[in-house]
C-alpha cells in the first residue's frame, strides 16, 4: 500500500471517462477480489483502489500500477465494504472516481457455512477433513454437529466439560459467579454455557492461559436476569471450575461448589432437611433429548417416597422437596435421582435457613454423587462454641451397616467412633455432643467395617444457638498428591478470608507446595509442612500477604504421602463477624 497521490492538474479527457467497476468478489477470507475496465488514455501510468466501510467515503489506497484487477487484503470478515477506482497518467493527474461497487468479505471462503474465523478460532481448520463434512462434523463427540455448535455459540471442540446445576441472578437480590482455573501447561479455548430453566442458551466465548484464573459473572448477562439456570464450562484442556451464589447486596448469605465432570444416570443426595429448612434438588439435562427421572426420599423412619420428574433438553428442574408430600414437609430427607428413560442428568441440592428479620439467612449446597463408597474422607471439621458441626450418613442398601469414624486431630492424635446406619435410612452424627470432640477442629476419616457402600456429607452451622450461616460438602473418596481449587480471595471490602484445610491420614510427615496464580497473572509459592496423622488450616492471606485484595486459584502438591484437601471462605456482613461462608472439596489432579 502507498501514500495517495497527489493531484498537480486535471485530466480533462479522463475525468469525463468514468471507469466501469467490473466486479467485487469475495476471494479468501478477509480479502475481496476486483476487476475492471482499462482506460485506453495512451499516457495512463496505472491504478489506485480505494475502499471504505461507508458508502463515498475511503480511507483505505492501494497502487496496483497498470494491472486492471486486484485484491483488497486484512479487511474485516462479515463487514462490507465501498470500492472505487481512479487511474493516473505520466504526468500525476488522477481521474475522477469509477462507479462505486460493494462486497461483503468472505468468512467462509470454503463456503460450508462455517465462518472461517470460527473454525480458525476453534482449531478446525486443522482437521484433514472436506468441506461438507467439517459441518456435519462432532469432534468433541457430543452428539452435536459444528454446524449447530456455531448457531449455538457452543464448543466444537469441547471434550473437557464441568456441570453446576444450581444457579440463580437477578438484579435485586441473587447472584451467581464463576471461577476458571486453567492449571495445565497449554493455553484454553473456553465457551461458558448457562442453560436456562425455559431450555433457552446463553453463551460466553472466552481465553484462558495456563495457569491463569479468571471470574465470570452472571450478572453482566440480561438474559439471565430474573431466572434460575444450570451451567456447563466447555473446554479443549482440563479445568476447574468453582461457582459462588451470594445473595443481597451485602451478600449476606452464600454457598458454593466445584463443578461435575459428567452427567449419569444415578445420583444421591445425603445432606437435607426441609421444615424449618427450605430444601431444593436442582437436576440439570445437559442433553439433546428429554429426560424423565425418578427421586426416591429416604427419610429417617418409615418407607422412602418416590416421585417421577420430567426434564425438558438443555433445562435446569427445581424440586421443592418440602411441598411434594405431608411426609416430606418437616423431616431429615436424603435422595436418590435415577434416570427412568436412560438420559444421564446432574444433580445437586440447596438448603436454606430463614432468621428473624432475615430471609434465606443461612444457605448451603452441595453436588450429588454417582456411587456410594465404603470409605471418605473429610479434611474440614471444627465443632466448638461457634460452630455446630455434622455428619449426614446415608446407607442406601438393604442390609443395616456400621461406619467407624477415625476423626484426626491437631496435634496428631485419633478419637475412633462407631456409628449404626439401618438399611435404606440416613443418620445425623451431631459432633458437638461428642465430649472429646466438641472443642477442637478435626478431620475424620469414615469407613465402614465390612467394605458396605454407604454416603456421607459434612454440615457446618453458625453460629451456636442462633444460626445465621451454613455450609456443606460431600466427602472425597480417596486422597491425592496433586489438588487444585478455583475460587480463592482474601482481603477486600468484606474481609474476606479463604481457607486451605488439609489432612494427612499416613503415619509420616510430608511437604507440601501451595501455589497461588492470581487473576490477572502472576504465581507465589511456599512450601509447608503437614504432621502425619494430622489435620492442618492454613489461612490464605495470612500465608501469602500478598494475596490481600486480590482473587486467585489454589494448586496443593505434595512429593509424599497422598492427602486429602478442601477449602473454605468467609468474610463479614452487615456487621457480623463470618457473616457469610462457603465451602468445597478440592479437585484432586493427580493420586
Amino acid at each position: 500500500m502507498s501514500a495517495p497521490l497527489s493531484q498537480k492538474g486535471s485530466w480533462r479527457a479522463f475525468a469525463l471517462m468514468l471507469l466501469f467497476m467490473a466486479s467485487a468478489l469475495p476471494a479468501e477470507a478477509g480479502s475481496v477480489w476486483l476487476m475492471w475496465d482499462s482506460n485506453s488514455e495512451q499516457d495512463l501510468k496505472g491504478y489506485v483502489v480505494l475502499w471504505g466501510t461507508a458508502s463515498g467515503s475511503y480511507t483505505g489506497l492501494i497502487d496496483v500500477g497498470a494491472r486492471t484487477s486486484a485484491s483488497v487484503p486484512n479487511l474485516k470478515e462479515g463487514a462490507r465494504y465501498y470500492f472505487a477506482v481512479r487511474a493516473y497518467n505520466e504526468s500525476g493527474l488522477i481521474s475522477a472516481p469509477s462507479g462505486e461497487v460493494s462486497a461483503v468479505v468472505s468468512d467462509d471462503a470454503n463456503n460450508n457455512g462455517l465462518p472461517d474465523s470460527w473454525e480458525r478460532q476453534y482449531g478446525l481448520d486443522s482437521l484433514e477433513t472436506t468441506s461438507t463434512s467439517m459441518r456435519n462434523a462432532d469432534p468433541d463427540r457430543d452428539g452435536v454437529p459444528n454446524h449447530l455448535e456455531y448457531q449455538r455459540g457452543t464448543h466444537p471442540r469441547g471434550t473437557e466439560v464441568q456441570y453446576l446445576p444450581e444457579g440463580v441472578q437477578s438484579r435485586t437480590f441473587w447472584n451467581t459467579r464463576l471461577a476458571l482455573l486453567n492449571p495445565g501447561t497449554l493455553p484454553a479455548k473456553v465457551v461458558v454455557v448457562f442453560e436456562r430453566a425455559d431450555g433457552q442458551l446463553v453463551t460466553k466465548p472466552l481465553d484462558l492461559a495456563a495457569r491463569e484464573r479468571t471470574t465470570v459473572s452472571a450478572a453482566t448477562f440480561d438474559q439471565l436476569d430474573g431466572v434460575d439456570f444450570a451451567t456447563r464450562v466447555e473446554s479443549d484442556v482440563p479445568l476447574v471450575v468453582d461457582r459462588t451464589v451470594s445473595w443481597d447486596s451485602t451478600a449476606y448469605g452464600a454457598h458454593a461448589e466445584t463443578g461435575m465432570a459428567e452427567p449419569a444416570r444415578r445420583w444421591y443426595i445425603t445432606e437435607g432437611a426441609t421444615s424449618p429448612f427450605w430444601l431444593f434438588y436442582l437436576i440439570q439435562n445437559p442433553d439433546e433429548r428429554a429426560a424423565q427421572v425418578r427421586v426416591t426420599y429416604l427419610l429417617e423412619s418409615g418407607e422412602p417416597e418416590r416421585r417421577t420428574y420430567d426434564l425438558a433438553p438443555h433445562s435446569r428442574k427445581t424440586i421443592f422437596v418440602n411441598s411434594e408430600s405431608q411426609r416430606l414437609a418437616a423431616t431429615p430427607v436424603s435422595g436418590v435421582i435415577e434416570s427412568v428413560n436412560g438420559v444421564p442428568v446432574i444433580a445437586e441440592h440447596a438448603m436454606y435457613y430463614d432468621a428473624p428479620r432475615k430471609p434465606w439467612a443461612a444457605g448451603s449446597a452441595s453436588a450429588g454423587v454417582t456411587d456410594a463408597s465404603s470409605r471418605w474422607y473429610f479434611a474440614e471439621g471444627v465443632a466448638n462454641g461457634w460452630f455446630d458441626l455434622f455428619y449426614l450418613l446415608a446407607n442406601p442398601g438393604n442390609e443395616a451397616i456400621t461406619v467407624r469414624a477415625t476423626y484426626s486431630l491437631p496435634d496428631g492424635g485419633r478419637v475412633q467412633r462407631s456409628y449404626e446406619v439401618p438399611p435404606r435410612r440416613r443418620r445425623t452424627i451431631h459432633v458437638n455432643a461428642d465430649r472429646q470432640l466438641r472443642n477442637t477442629t478435626s478431620s475424620v476419616r469414615l469407613a465402614s467395617r465390612d467394605g458396605q457402600p454407604f454416603l456421607a456429607e459434612r454440615s457446618l452451622w453458625w453460629p451456636r444457638g442462633n444460626w445465621y450461616e451454613s455450609n456443606s460438602s460431600n466427602g472425597i473418596k480417596a486422597p491425592g498428591t496433586r489438588w487444585a481449587i478455583a475460587d480463592g480471595e482474601s482481603g477486600g471490602p468484606r474481609s474476606t478470608s479463604t481457607f486451605v484445610l488439609a489432612a494427612n491420614t499416613a503415619a509420616a510427615d510430608t511437604s507440601v507446595e501451595i501455589t497461588l496464580m492470581f487473576e490477572g497473572g502472576g504465581e507465589v509459592s511456599r512450601q509447608k509442612r503437614l504432621p502425619a496423622n494430622s489435620r492442618t488450616s492454613w489461612d490464605i492471606g495470612e500465608e501469602f500477604p500478598g494475596a490481600m485484595g486480590r482473587r486467585y486459584g489454589i494448586l496443593v502438591e505434595t512429593s509424599g504421602a497422598p492427602i486429602v484437601v478442601e477449602r473454605s471462605t468467609y468474610w463479614n456482613s452487615g456487621g457480623l463477624a463470618l457473616g457469610a461462608g462457603t465451602s468445597a472439596a478440592a479437585v484432586r489432579l493427580t493420586p
